[in-house]
């Protein structure tokens, strides 16, 4: 789950 987070993160880093 590493991957999902870091892209989520600079795909929409307001999110996190």
């Amino acid at each position: 789950a590493n991957k999902i987070v870091s892209f989520s993160r600079q795909a929409a880093p307001v999110a996190a």
